[in-house]
């Protein structure tokens, strides 16, 4: 919700669409409650805002997980940032990927986690009309072998019966969020920092829901907050066996400089120290003896206080605080 305004924000394998609802145009369509839910109509949006992700290139040797179809989003992660908002802290949410490569079985064996920025409006994006978004859809997913359905109804199919409150060709509209975007294209919205190296997550069995093969449900022990991300890794011996590990990683901070612009926060040596780094680095957490890792049953990764909280078998929680 923005400036009385409902904003749908939607991403897909190549980039963000915003889609804008005015709260004047909804209200046009509410009916009366009925005994049992109903659809008034199909509204358009009034505008949709597009901007492609700015996709890394991989250190050589190394495949890019985002254009192979070995590779699949095991999940994706939209979070808020915590801390009120400040002048000099520009307001952001951010979306993690935990991408994964899977095996002959369909299971997931390796791992990349992939991060970006955007806001709200989105800044640097190109409006489009409803007409032109769907055109482009309808490429992309054809492409991917999807049919698309338009209007209630696939192609060569029928549609139902519901009012459509529009043409799907509405032009750009004038409200208080209007203004030049192209204009804030040097704002870190949608690039996409990475974790190039792949792992082997450790999963927790979810017996009670069942996977594509009948068994439990895997679920790889990994955490998510704004700009961060920590998981328990296996780690190979010299001696063929594994071990695990706690490992973290912190996606490049942004501010606002003086003129207004969000950008990537300059670090020092070993750390951020430049603006067009790419890749977050990791880094192995120290755990406290008493905690066996290998007993671990769910992670969570609370940011406020720098905390990570792994539940073990038992009931007994652990929590871990770092500098």
């Amino acid at each position: 919700m923005e400036e009385d305004q409902i904003i749908v924000h939607c991403e897909d394998k190549d980039g963000i669409a915003q889609h804008f609802f005015p709260m004047s145009l909804l209200k046009l369509h509410i009916q009366l409650p009925q005994c049992s839910p109903t659809v008034s109509a199909r509204v358009p949006a009034t505008r949709i805002v597009t901007k492609p992700f700015c996709f890394p290139d991989f250190p050589e040797g190394k495949p890019s997980p985002f254009f192979t179809h070995t590779w699949y989003p095991e999940s994706a992660h939209f979070v808020r940032q915590w801390w009120p908002t400040v002048p000099s802290v520009p307001r952001l949410s951010c979306t993690v990927f935990l991408l994964a490569e899977h095996n002959s079985e369909g299971h997931p064996v390796n791992f990349i986690i992939a991060q970006h920025y955007f806001d709200v409006p989105v800044s640097g994006g190109k409006v489009v009309t409803q007409g032109q978004y769907q055109r482009q859809r309808q490429t992309e997913l054809q492409g991917d072998g999807v049919i698309l359905v338009q209007n209630g109804a696939t192609h060569g199919g029928h549609a139902d019966n519901t009012q459509d409150a529009g043409t799907g060709e509405l032009e750009t509209f004038s409200t208080p969020l209007d203004r030049n975007l192209e204009a804030e294209e040097g704002k870190p919205i949608a690039k996409m920092w990475f974790v190039s190296n792949t792992f082997e997550a450790v999963c927790s069995v979810e017996e009670d829901e069942e996977g594509d093969d009948g068994a439990g449900k895997c679920r790889p022990l990994v955490a998510i907050d704004f700009g961060h991300a920590t998981w328990i890794e296996y780690v190979p011996q010299p001696d063929g066996a594994k071990t695990k590990q706690l490992r973290f990683v912190s996606f490049p901070p942004v501010v606002m400089d003086e003129n207004g612009v969000t950008r990537p926060k300059r670090g020092e040596e070993g750390t951020f120290g430049l603006e067009d780094e790419t890749e977050g680095r990791v880094k192995t957490l120290p755990i406290p003896d008493e905690l066996d890792i290998d007993k671990v049953e769910t992670i969570n990764l609370d940011q406020s206080q720098g905390a990570i909280l792994l539940s073990v078998e038992g009931g007994k929680v652990f929590i871990l605080c770092y500098d």
